[in-house]
């Protein structure tokens, strides 16, 4: 139960965004190694493939409305790992910046499939609300709970939908639904890094100008407002140069371990 955590001190980081976020890396990797003092608060929810009255698939997402906080475990068997960025970046932000008597809490809002494109994301649409939403329980668990960061991986959904789009509606488009969410949140719960990273080679490779324009979306974003970063990933592998098969668009395990890395990095200079 949530009142179970009300006498923790956490430090909270925000992990949101589509599936990369969520962590879907395959392959060999050093495993997150679980410890008692970093946790997790999520939310069950269900997500079905969907028609609109047009034709036009969406993901249909709904919400439980119910949380839990427990202590983060790598997802999986032994046979079949997956990876997140997360793990390393709560290493690694446990071991330099975890002060004693506070523990870690990742608040886990990212879903897979879903962007700005199709009313997923923004203010307003449903998964920024369970976001605020969920940030909210976090920090009032105990007044001396605070925000650090929101570590945030979105953009592949963006860069197939609206194929009419021309490179600048596209980059306009997406500066704009960023340059706004972002100024909400910080509006709600006050100036944090927010740091964002991009996509795997074989992705930017299928749909050079569409990343183009949501990587420079970023840039013209993060020039109005120095708490948004943006970390590099090109030389990442994703899945299929890893293990093989077709999943070119997340990123492997292992290089999941190196972006949760550059994130702390990023963070670190703030």
């Amino acid at each position: 139960m949530l009142s179970d955590h009300k006498n923790e001190k956490f430090d909270v980081v925000i992990v949101a965004g589509q599936s990369n976020a969520q962590g879907c890396g395959a392959g060999d990797a050093e495993d997150y190694e679980e410890d008692p003092s970093v946790l997790e608060l999520t939310e069950s929810f269900t997500a079905d493939v969907a028609k609109t009255a047009y034709g036009n698939e969406y993901l249909d997402i709904r919400l439980s409305g119910e949380y839990d906080i427990n202590v983060m475990k790598q997802k999986g068997d032994g046979k079949a790992k997956t990876g997140s960025f997360a793990y390393k970046f709560a290493e690694l932000y446990r071991k330099n910046d975890l002060k004693r008597g506070r523990k870690l809490l990742i608040v886990q809002a990212a879903v897979g499939g879903t962007g700005f494109s199709k009313n997923h994301w923004g203010v307003g649409e449903i998964l920024y609300e369970r976001l605020l939403k969920m940030t909210e329980i976090a920090l009032s668990l105990n007044k001396d709970n605070r925000l650090v960061c929101v570590l945030w991986h979105q953009g592949e959904h963006d860069t197939f939908e609206n194929p009419q789009f021309t490179y600048a509606e596209r980059r306009a488009f997406y500066a704009g639904k960023l340059k706004d969410m972002t100024e909400s949140f910080f509006a709600n719960f006050g100036k944090v890094p927010f740091i964002a990273a991009g996509f795997t080679r074989l992705w930017t490779e299928e749909y050079p100008s569409q990343c183009k324009a949501v990587y420079d979306a970023y840039a013209d974003v993060m020039k109005e407002d120095g708490n948004i970063k943006f970390v590099k990933t090109d030389d990442l592998l994703s899945n299929k140069e890893k293990v093989g098969g077709s999943d070119q668009v997340h990123f492997c395990r292992d290089a999941l371990n190196a972006l949760g890395e550059r994130y702390y990095a990023e963070y670190s200079r703030r």
